[in-house]
């Protein structure tokens, strides 16, 4: 039996007239994106190989994402206009969204995960829990699309993963509070963020809704909701490919934000220095602090240290002579990336 066109309105609406507007939206985000990479290699073309690797992973996944939903977009209403019985099964492109969105967040959140990780001990294990839930929240999304090939009819798709769908995306919400959960805690308690009285609100509301990936966990939250709601559409699916653009230029964001005159600047001595291994231990953590652009948390052991120095000192027929010296130890200026 035909579809009446009430129902073919309705599941347009539901399924292709969503999944155009997200497509819509993330093409812009992703130009947004593009920009940002530009601006990364301007400003820091000696980064570290692992960052530059990570940007170029990252933008490789983007690109082949952005691509994928055009080319649906494309089958479904110009090489089958008016081809109702189309619109009713899957198209590889459409298949492999939710496999590459899963490599996207893995890849993407990784980075903050080690950012979260650096802020200090405590964090750690908020980094680990959220690493788990990355990990499976893209073994779902391969799943997800496994499924996609493997039932080419899109009822009998959104059937099998009416479960699974809503379960990858809020593990990907949790981990995404739990990020941006830590980051800004990290950003309160920092010492630079309460000193800043004349920074412009907009400025600090980037910097605590974008820069943490507070946005992106409410994105994904507004895919979780929709995906109960609305399983048998496409809703879900636009509001997740918005969301995988967001993880992009929130990395990059974080990437760029950083002080180029600090990392140019940063060199480390050798062992053979005078202040010993643990300050040099310290030096390579700050530097790594500095280049995942993480928040410092005050250090809350005593800043200056006075060393009392007694020296004893005999000459043949003269009684003893005592001396004594304070050294004031400053471990401020040791701290301090632009000391080194």
């Amino acid at each position: 039996m035909a579809p009446t066109p009430a129902e073919l309105h309705t599941a347009l609406n539901d399924t292709i007239g969503a999944f155009i507007l997200g497509t819509f939206a993330s093409l812009v985000l992703y130009g947004i994106f593009f920009l940002q990479v530009f601006r990364y290699t301007r400003l820091y073309p000696n980064d570290e190989i692992a960052i530059k690797s990570l940007v170029l992973f990252v933008f490789i996944l983007q690109t082949f994402h952005a691509v994928l939903p055009m080319h649906a977009c494309y089958y479904y209403l110009i090489n089958n206009y008016l081809n109702f019985s189309a619109l009713q099964n899957g198209v590889w492109s459409i298949n492999l969204v939710p496999g590459v969105a899963g490599f996207i967040t893995l890849a993407s959140q990784g980075f903050f995960a080690r950012r979260v990780s650096l802020i200090g001990r405590r964090f750690r294990a908020l980094a680990a829990i959220a690493v788990i839930f990355f990990l499976g929240h893209a073994s779902l999304s391969i799943v997800i699309s496994y499924e996609a090939f493997h039932e080419e009819a899109l009822t009998v798709f959104a059937k099998k993963t009416a479960h699974i769908t809503p379960v990858a995306l809020f593990l990907a919400v949790g981990a995404d509070f739990l990020l941006a959960g830590a980051i800004m805690l990290a950003l309160y308690r920092s010492r630079n963020t309460r000193a800043r009285k004349n920074v412009p609100k907009l400025e600090l509301l980037a910097m605590y809704i974008l820069n943490t990936g507070l946005l992106t966990g409410i994105v994904h939250l507004i895919a979780a909701i929709f995906s109960l709601t609305q399983p048998k559409g496409l809703s879900w699916g636009a509001a997740g490919m918005v969301a995988q653009r967001l993880y992009a230029i929130t990395l990059l964001a974080v990437l760029n934000s950083r002080n180029v005159a600090k990392l140019r600047g940063m060199e480390l001595f050798n062992d053979t220095d005078w202040t010993g291994r643990n300050v040099i231990t310290q030096a390579k953590q700050l530097t790594t602090a500095e280049r995942f652009n993480v928040p410092a948390i005050p250090d809350q052991t005593p800043s200056i240290i006075h060393i009392k120095v007694a020296a004893e000192t005999e000459v043949y027929g003269q009684p003893p002579a005592h001396a004594s010296s304070l050294l004031v130890f400053d471990r401020r200026a040791l701290s301090s990336p632009t000391s080194l």
